[in-house]
């Protein structure tokens, strides 16, 4: 989680959540790391890139454009079947739903790549660099 006002990536209750968690532009430019972000929340947390329709994975995200190019919406990849991408949503609860029987204009597509989290700047992975097991205590 990153707890940072405005530009970070949590969700306490219905009161209390980023605006990455709801938003899909804030959801955006969390993910793909946009100066503005990264720069206000030390780029802790999940991390993705933009891909094209082809290198779209299940697990990945799809977000949808009206006419003007505005995203208004995010859906999440469940499958992929004969070359058809199937998603998942929540605001109006489908699953595995076509991707193309939806009227959006256009699309984006998010790969999720990992994500970033602060480490002491002791060596505690030392052990396992070097190839040796941790002490059991």
């Amino acid at each position: 989680m990153n707890f940072t006002p405005t530009y970070g990536w949590y969700y306490r209750s219905s009161s209390d959540y980023a605006p990455a968690f709801t938003g899909v532009e804030f959801f955006w430019k969390f993910f793909v790391g946009d100066p503005e972000f990264a720069n206000a929340n030390g780029g802790v947390g999940p991390f993705g890139r933009e891909v094209t329709r082809d290198e779209v994975l299940a697990g990945d995200v799809v977000q949808l454009s009206d006419y003007m190019g505005v995203f208004y919406h995010t859906l999440i990849v469940t499958s992929i079947r004969d070359g058809e991408i199937y998603v998942t949503g929540h605001t109006n609860d489908v699953y595995d739903r076509p991707l193309d029987s939806y009227s959006a204009e256009g699309f984006r597509f998010l790969h999720i790549e990992g994500v970033r989290f602060p480490v002491d700047s002791a060596p505690c992975f030392t052990a396992l660099l070097d190839g040796t097991a941790l002490p059991l205590t």
